[in-house]
């Protein structure tokens, strides 16, 4: 994914500015595109909805779903799969 798209859809989805924190740097180095950090980004969500897993029976793709948006899901897809 390229920065701006990268960027944006975390702002523009989660209201996320630190880029560095989410960005997978294994990846980034190795080819200078931009991929989420799953376990990163993981650890946000819990931050934010403790363990919604064992406490909602939820995956993290509900969770999105359901918190913010199917947009936002589907970013996330993509932000993880780099396209």
């Amino acid at each position: 994914m390229e920065r701006d798209e990268f960027v944006k859809g975390l702002k523009h989805h989660f209201n996320i500015d630190n880029i560095i924190k989410f960005t997978d740097e294994s990846v980034w180095i190795i080819s200078r595109t931009y991929v989420l950090n799953i376990f990163t980004f993981d650890d946000y969500l819990h931050e934010k909805f403790g363990e919604y897993e064992e406490e909602r029976g939820m995956s993290m793709a509900n969770l999105i779903e359901k918190e913010y948006s199917v947009d936002a899901k589907i970013w996330v897809e993509n932000a993880i799969k780099n396209k």
